[in-house]
């Protein structure tokens, strides 16, 4: 739409079976445009969708019938055309500030459980035209970001995670 740099999210169901999409739906009003991300946790069969509208980041829980099982409401906004990485219950997906999201999923959890700055300890310089983490076998992650003079490699330790604060959760 011209003019806009937002749009409504929705969701459906395909069943494979018949090849029939049902139980299509609005998930998320005013999603700033291209700043989400879905990735499938195997470890608890659910789909994690992040995003950002109207300001804020958002995390959701999804089932395979479509059900939101758990959220997040309020965190810094994620970027645009940002993944998540995966390990295990944890995930991992870029915050417009600089810093790497750490979220805790169960089945029917979910949480914010902190951020990560890179190894060097300075922020990271989030481009909008794609990035993707790299979960290494010693949990360390690396995470590879477009620029418009290439690609940036980021290195980022779990064990110097932070715990989110209050201004992280918009209280």
């Amino acid at each position: 739409m011209p003019g806009r740099t937002d749009a409504d999210l929705k969701i459906a169901v395909l069943d494979p079976a018949s090849g029939r999409v049902i139980g299509e739906r609005v998930l998320r009003e005013r999603l700033q445009y291209y700043t989400y991300s879905v990735a499938w946790l195997p470890s608890v069969e659910r789909f994690l969708l992040v995003g950002t509208a109207q300001g804020h980041g958002f995390a959701e829980l999804i089932d395979n019938d479509g059900k939101v099982r758990a959220s997040i409401s309020c965190m810094p906004a994620s970027v645009r055309e940002a993944a998540i990485a995966i390990n295990g219950r944890t995930a991992y997906t870029p915050a417009a500030d600089g810093r790497l999201l750490q979220l805790q999923a169960g089945p029917d959890t979910l949480t914010l459980a902190g951020t990560l700055m890179d190894t060097a300890g300075k922020p990271a310089d989030w481009r909008p035209i794609g990035s993707i983490g790299l979960v290494r076998t010693s949990g360390a992650l690396d995470w590879l970001s477009l620029t418009e003079q290439g690609l940036e490699q980021l290195r980022f330790d779990p064990a110097r995670v932070q715990p989110a604060n209050a201004i992280d959760q918009c209280r």
